[in-house]
């Protein structure tokens, strides 16, 4: 079995046609071949067209009376992802343990009774030309051979599979909390271990205050981002298709890692800057904000924000009481926090939303925006036109431009480009040293801005301005 199998996974991997494929040839030229090797008879225990609530499954797997397996075959050059939900439902309903979704190419091996969502449900993949030959077939003698699917050897190897996952998937989720926790918490052992070891390197032993005020001032740097996988919830899945486009009239022009800036600056609240450049903590663990609250008419916008970057600054006072702050809001202790004119927000996304309370309640709960009480965003776009959510992103700059900011009114600071004399100062663009937050955090974030908003987007949805995440893989 396992030459023959070597064999013909090797043809494919050569076979200049095979993008040609339609569903009928990759039935015949490769399903029905790897069933073959794999010990099934594919005129007894192959069933086409297997009926299913008036519906057809492309072929059940079964053993005298028993369907062990459903498979669904798309043509080679088909996206599976779109065609998840209908064998599994298909499935889930018969009872069946094993469902494959392949397009000859890649094959999807889902266990439809785990619980979970459909993603989590998906076991393993395998991918003809991604993977090796000896791989693949391991892979498919494990999960889809005729012997190990009777002697139920097949649902025990794609169990064990997904207890590799959910091992690994805890230890990657809580070694970060785990170091946050001894950070955030001056554990004891760990001041212990470092001033050992700094005796060790210069001959000092460092004493327990020395250690203390070194993890507080470089707790920014210490502590771990935690990055959330983006979820594939059932929720996601079902959510009606957005209205996402990318205006033509906006987008950010940058040559190497350089960027002009805006010559109005954007104006937050203490609290926000402090949220979006340090972050906030809750519950040992380290959440950046980034999203800001705009409408129509709103200064935030103004000078042409979606196509020129604006330098970060801060309102001199304190919120409002229509805007209050959550425990968490108060306890980043931001009434002197003193903002380095050196950060820069770049607009990533717009989300033109309906504004609703109970949105509001599950982003000011999620990691997103929690140092605000969810009345304080809502108040905010209460009884405003075109009401939106703005993603931004934050970058550390090579330049601070403290000595040219210009107060034009309690919402605007303007940038000093030119002297009293009216001679320009030579400082026009400014160089990116470094992102705030990792490509994998900021897709966690916007995964679940994604997750909480579908259901109150309005007229234009979702509109991307610049994709931030490939901008920073190229500055990388």
């Amino acid at each position: 079995m396992k030459e023959e199998l070597l064999t013909l996974i090797n043809e494919l991997k050569t076979d200049q046609e095979i993008s040609s494929y339609d569903e009928q040839k990759t039935k015949q030229l490769i399903i029905l071949r790897f069933l073959t090797i794999l010990g099934w008879d594919i005129f007894s225990e192959v069933i086409p067209e297997y009926t299913v609530s008036g519906k057809r499954v492309d072929y059940a797997l079964r053993i005298i009376d028993c369907v062990k397996a459903f498979i669904e075959v798309k043509k080679v050059k088909e996206d599976l992802d779109l065609h998840q939900e209908q064998l599994l439902n298909y499935s889930f309903h018969k009872g069946i343990k094993l469902a494959i979704l392949t397009n000859g190419i890649t094959w999807y091996f889902y266990l439809p009774l785990q619980e979970g969502n459909w993603e989590q449900r998906k076991f393993y993949t395998i991918n003809i030309f991604e993977q090796e030959a000896s791989e693949i077939s391991l892979k498919f003698t494990d999960f889809l051979s005729r012997e190990n699917i009777i002697n139920g050897h097949a649902i025990k190897n794609a169990k064990k599979v997904i207890a590799g996952k959910q091992k690994q998937k805890a230890l990657k989720e809580t070694l970060p909390k785990a170091w946050n926790k001894l950070v955030i918490e001056q554990d004891e052992l760990l001041i212990e271990l470092i001033s050992e070891t700094s005796e060790k390197i210069c001959g000092y032993e460092a004493n327990e205050n020395q250690v203390k005020d070194f993890l507080l001032t470089h707790k920014n740097q210490l502590v771990l981002s935690i990055d959330k996988p983006p979820s594939s919830s059932i929720k996601k899945q079902q959510q009606k298709p957005l209205n996402k486009k990318k205006s033509p009239d906006v987008g950010l022009k940058i040559q190497g890692s350089e960027l002009q800036l805006n010559i109005h600056a954007l104006k937050v609240e203490k609290q926000n800057a402090k949220a979006l450049v340090e972050g906030f903590s809750k519950n040992s663990l380290l959440y950046y904000s980034s999203i800001f609250t705009a409408h129509k008419n709103a200064k935030s916008l103004h000078k042409n924000f979606r196509r020129i970057p604006k330098l970060l600054t801060v309102f001199k006072g304190q919120p409002k009481k229509e805007y209050p702050l959550s425990e968490i809001g108060k306890d980043l202790h931001a009434k002197d926090y003193e903002l380095r004119k050196n950060y820069v927000a770049v607009l990533d996304k717009i989300f033109h939303i309906k504004n609703n309370i109970k949105m509001w309640e599950e982003l000011c709960s999620n990691g997103i925006f929690d140092i605000w009480e969810p009345k304080a965003p809502y108040n905010s776009l209460n009884g405003k036109d075109d009401p939106m959510i703005l993603l931004l992103r934050i970058f550390e700059i090579d330049y601070d431009f403290t000595i040219r900011i210009v107060p034009k009114n309690n919402y605007i600071d303007t940038i000093k480009y030119f002297d009293n004399n009216g001679i320009p100062i030579p400082i026009s663009k400014v160089r990116i040293i470094r992102p705030i937050i990792s490509n994998n955090s900021f897709e966690s974030i916007i995964e679940k801005i994604k997750e909480v908003t579908f259901t109150y987007l309005e007229g234009k949805g979702e509109v991307e301005i610049c994709n931030t995440i490939e901008m920073v893989k190229k500055l990388l």
